[in-house]
Parts: structure tokens; sequence; C-alpha cells
């Protein structure tokens, strides 16, 4: 780890990497260019030293912490960050979805830069390219600079931070031929004023502009160039003096966060000041991030690479370094794999999040739907709220609420008609145009609108040619849940609750009102269905269970807990035996945690005086399992707290573990 504490900053990275002798030879280089086209530079050695000191102390300041709201204060970068991988050609471009992208760490992938001197060199020894190559870079032909995308919250900010701490303290043979990190922070071109100098048409630059300021370099130009109808060759000059300066300088060039420019018009300038920088740039070297969904460009002289979402060890590591106790981290992990929300920690912002909340409270919440929101919400609009960063939409009304809604209607409708967690364009595009007028949005404009929530919110995204889908599997179950939840009533058609469990569970506990969403779900939709499939019961209990809604210690819970238990067991009203007496039990946990939640509810009294033995099963474990009838003869002094509608609507068989009756049945 790496401290700086209050000491000179500049002065150390002077007396480390930028010596005199640096400052020397490019203010020479710099002036020698200028005087000879009949220029002057109105700095001196000294005070280009001090703009880069400038610069660099405020790159220093940006890059030592991390912090968000959720924080009880901010992190070292030195102490958290955990070394990422990049695959070496974005997902977007996979042709199928169980094609294999290769994966090599950050810092093997920025040591294929090389000198030119280097590359001479090895095209001297070798003319063709070595057969023990890498990667599917190649290494002869390498590129200058390098694009890094990734998913909102993949890690593209901090990797920028931890390049900018390793070049200024860290790693001397990491960008060994970058002398120091130039930070340009691309969301600042929304806000940028113009520069007060006579040069006013470096207000149409961007990075060209950004350059000039961070060096300092005031010019006096060569008197053919003063005339007010030289705007081209002014432009023209100041960037060969800027190209000497960086050239001779060789810095490390990072332009952080190409998605966070708003307009359009200002997305072009940037792309054609990258196409021109890319040739013209050879000792300097360029690293551009942005969110995968909105750079689809290809650069000369610029490799695109794409943040692969975190491994279990590197979340592990993450969990270690965030939280520093081990005993804490081994801890926050088991919760994290015992959650149905465990997929969403492959994203260092998601993680992160979760590691706070851990570190304020000793553990992850209770409800998995407290984590499922937070998420959804930090990905939608709170982690750009929390960084002043502004995504318009292309659409009128189509804000971060009517993007949630589209997204939990989108999921809703792929997941009941497709079945699948990854869809192609013709699933998208049908899916959309059942929906799109709900939201007043274009027809025919599927592609565009998931193009924008992906930019926008990463939640549903481009997985490959002709591949989409959402981000977590545990996130579209929760957005399903969200859109089933608002539904004026419950599906009837029996073919979509069974394709509904886990997302049936979620709904039931997000539900203002659990207990009663519950038992209408039961006693409304399942009681009546005379067929079931096990997978969908063992999966709902499961989920249930897992998802912990709040239910009332109501009668109406007990019965539909102890009907829902029934059905498991394969014997409703509809359907009443030939059932092996060899009945395999693959849920003995999870159903003694249902029979408490049962006992709390309904009595062994309560259920004898509705039902009477019939007859016995037993599992492979030797458990009885009793079949009850519904009698005859109900006991009305015990029953005069149930209602005649409910004993009414209970079915006329039921199954039930033995463990529910105090009384062995022999």
């Amino acid at each position: 780890m790496h401290e700086i504490g209050d000491i000179n900053l500049f002065g150390e990275i002077i007396e480390k990497k930028l010596a005199k002798e640096l400052f020397d030879y490019a203010f020479k280089s710099i002036s020698n260019f200028i005087n000879s086209s009949g220029g002057q530079l109105s700095i001196d050695n000294k005070e280009l030293e001090s703009y880069i000191s400038h610069h660099l102390n405020s790159v220093k300041n940006w890059s030592e912490e991390i912090s968000f709201f959720d924080l009880k204060k901010a992190k070292s970068t030195d102490a958290v960050y955990v070394p990422l991988n990049l695959y070496v050609y974005p997902t977007r471009i996979r042709i199928e979805p169980n094609e294999t992208i290769e994966a090599i760490p950050l810092n093997t992938a920025l040591t294929y830069r090389e000198t030119l001197e280097e590359k001479e060199e090895k095209k001297n020894k070798q003319k063709t390219v070595s057969s023990n190559k890498s990667s599917d870079i190649d290494q002869t032909n390498s590129p200058n600079h390098f694009v890094i995308l990734g998913q909102p919250g993949a890690g593209k900010t901090t990797t920028m931070k931890y390049l900018c701490r390793e070049l200024l303290i860290g790693n001397e043979n990491l960008l060994k031929h970058n002398n120091f990190p130039m930070l340009i922070r691309l969301r600042e071109v929304n806000k940028r004023q113009k520069i007060d100098q006579p040069d006013q048409e470096l207000y149409n630059e961007i990075l060209w502009s950004n350059f000039h300021e961070i060096l300092g370099l005031k010019i006096i130009y060569p008197t053919e160039f003063n005339d007010k109808n030289s705007i081209k060759q002014r432009s023209a000059y100041r960037k060969k003096l800027l190209v000497e300066a960086l050239e001779s300088l060789s810095p490390l060039i990072i332009l952080d966060g190409f998605d966070e420019i708003s307009f359009i018009s200002s997305k072009q300038t940037v792309l054609n000041e990258l196409k021109e920088l890319g040739t013209l740039l050879e000792k300097s070297c360029m690293i551009l991030t942005s969110r995968s969904s909105d750079f689809k460009y290809n650069l000369d002289k610029f490799h695109n690479f794409e943040l692969k979402p975190l491994d279990d060890m590197q979340i592990k590591t993450f969990a270690k370094n965030w939280l520093v106790s081990e005993i804490k981290a081994d801890d926050f992990l088991k919760q994290l794999y015992d959650s149905p929300f465990k997929d969403t920690s492959i994203r260092p912002l998601t993680i992160a999040h979760l590691c706070a909340i851990y570190e304020r409270n000793e553990k992850i919440p209770d409800k998995p739907k407290t984590v499922y929101r937070k998420v959804v919400t930090l990905l939608i609009n709170e982690w750009d709220e929390q960084r002043s960063i502004n995504r318009d939409s292309a659409y009128s009304q189509f804000e971060s609420d009517r993007k949630f809604e589209f997204l939990s209607n989108l999921a809703y409708d792929l997941t009941i008609h497709v079945k699948k967690t990854i869809f192609d364009t013709n699933d998208l595009k049908n899916s959309y145009e059942r929906i799109f007028e709900n939201f007043d949005l274009p027809k025919g404009e599927a592609k565009k609108v998931a193009n924008e929530i992906e930019s926008h919110t990463g939640l549903f995204i481009e997985a490959g040619y002709d591949m989409y889908e959402f981000s977590h599997k545990s996130l579209q179950e929760y957005l399903t849940a969200e859109y089933i939840v608002k539904l004026p009533a419950l599906p009837e058609k029996k073919e979509i609750i069974y394709s509904l469990a886990n997302e049936l569970a979620i709904a039931t506990s997000i539900s203002s009102n659990p207990s009663a969403y519950f038992y209408e779900l039961v006693f409304n939709r399942l009681k009546v269905y005379k067929q079931f499939p096990s997978t969908f019961i063992q999966t709902f209990i499961n989920r249930l269970l897992v998802e912990k809604p709040d239910f009332h210690k109501s009668l109406e819970v007990g019965w539909a807990l102890l009907l829902l238990n029934s059905m498991y067991f394969g014997l409703t009203e509809y359907e009443r035996g030939q059932r092996s007496l060899f009945i395999i039990d693959t849920m003995t946990k999870e159903f003694e945690y249902l029979t408490n939640l049962i006992k709390d509810r309904v009595s062994e009294t309560d259920i004898l005086s509705i039902y009477d033995i019939e007859l016995v099963d037993k599992t492979l474990d030797g458990e009885n399992i009793l079949r009850l009838k519904k009698s005859d003869k109900y006991n009305h002094k015990v029953l005069s707290k149930y209602s005649d509608l409910l004993i009414s609507r209970l079915p006329k068989h039921i199954m039930i573990k033995e463990n529910l009756i105090n009384n062995k049945v022999t």
C-alpha cells in the first residue's frame, strides 16, 4: 500500500521519475519548434513544471479515495482495489452465448504497448507472429492506445484511479514508458466554459483545449496567423505544438467517462479528436473509458478491451480488503453466498455497497427485497445522481421511474413468453411490440430503447451478436415480481403461474400485504389446478423461505402454508392417491422451517377438528406422511374462531408430515 500524507507530491515525483532533465528536454523541444516557426512561448521551464505540478496534485487527490453515499467514511484506493481482468474483445461481438472470450489481467494488457524502438527491434527479429503469443492481440503490431469498456459499476473509474496511483508512486514497470498521469474527466465537458484567452476557437475543441490548459502553454502566434481568417492555421499550429509537448513529456493520458458526455455533438468532437490523436501520439499513451453500450466504434491505434465481472476469488479478496477483518469478511461472504442475490456481487459497485451496508450493521439485510430495491435503484438513478451526472432520454417522459416500469413489464413479458435468460433480437422486438404503447414509446424502436436502457442503467444489456439478457438473473426475477404484484389480479392461466415460481415468491414478499397476497395465491390459484409440476412447488417453497415474507400470525396464512405443504406431497382435492408409499423428501431442512411457520398459526387441535386421519405413507427416511380427509362432523366449539368461508374453502383431502401432529401415529 502507498501512503503519501501531506508531503509535496510533485517534489517526490520529480525526484523519482520526472527528473529535471525531462523538463529541460521537453521545454527545449517545445521552444525549438515554436522558435523555428516564428512564434513565441511566453512561459518558461519553471512555469511548465508548475502547471504539471498543479495537475498532478489534482490527480493525486482524485485518485487516492473511493467514496459514495452509503459509506461511513471514504476508503483508500490502495487499500481496497482488487486487480481486474479484461476480455480481449467486447462481449457484444461474440456470436454464441457459450463463446469463450480470453481474459487477461489489466497489467498484462497494458504491457502490450511498446516503444517505436522496441517494435522495430521485434520486427527485425521476428518476421512472423510468435506461435506462443499469450492473447488474441498481435504483439508485433501492438496498439498505442486503449479503450476500456464496462457495464455501469464494473470498475472503470476505480481502475483509472488505480493506474494513476501506480504510475505516481507504485509499480515502476507498469507503463514504464509513460512518466506521469494526465487526467481528463470527460463529464466536465458538459459544463466547461470558454477559455479566457485570445484563442476563442479553443472552445470548439475538447481534448486539445484540455491539454492546452493542463500544460499552460501560452502562445504568441507567428505574424501570418494573426489574421481573423486564419483560425484553421492557428488550430493546426497549436496542435503541432501540443503534440511536440506531449511526445517530449510522454504522459499516460486518461480520458475517463466517454459515456458521461451529454451532447451528441460533443461526443462526435471527442471521437474526431481521438482519430487524429491516435495517429499523432506515439510515445504518449491514451486510455479511454466508457460504458459498453456507448462506445461501438473502432479507432485506429486503439484496442478495445472490456472489464470482466469479478470471479469468486476476486469477490473474496474484495471483501477482505474492504472489511479488513478476516472474520467479518468470512461472515459477510457466508451471508452473501446464502442469499438469492449473490449474482449481483460480480460488479464492484454492487459488492462495495453490500460491504458498506454490512460494515454499518454487521449483517446483510435479512429481507432480500431490500437488496433488490437497493441495487436496482442504485443502477437506475442513484449512482449517477451521487456523481451529478445527467443522462437525458431520447424519449419524452421516459425518465428513471418509467424506465423501471418498462423494465418490469419487459422482464415479465420475456419470462412468460420466452422462458429463457438470453433473448435474441426477435424475442426483444416481439416483446417490445406487446408493451411499447403502455409507455408512449415509438413503434419499431426496440433496439434503440434497449440501447438507451443499457447505457443508462446496465440492467438489460447486449450480451453478444443478436443476444440480449438482464445483467443479473435475480434482478430479472425481482423486476418480474414488481410487475406481477402491481397487476389488478394474479394471472389465471396455470401455464403462466407454473413459469413464475421464483417470481411469485418474491411478489409475495414485496407486496403491501404478504399474508393476503399469499392466501389469494394459494386458495384462488394453486388450489384449483388439477396437476402440479413438482419442480414448481419445490422452487416456490424454497424461494419463499429465502425471501422471508412478513406473514401475519393468522389462521388464513397458516392454512395456506399447510395447503402448500400438502401440494408438495401430491394430494389435493382432485388428486387423491395412488401415490407410492416410498415418497422421496428432498426438502427436509426447508420443511422443518415451514412446519414451524404452520405451527405458529394453526394448532394440532384445529387440524384434527376439521380432518380425520385416513392413511399413512412413509418416506424413504422412515417418516410418516399423513393423509387426512375432511370430517363429516366438525368440533364447532373448537372452530368458533373460524369463518364458514375459510372452512368451506379447505380441500377435501390434505397430506401432511406427522410432525405437525404431536401424537405419534401407529
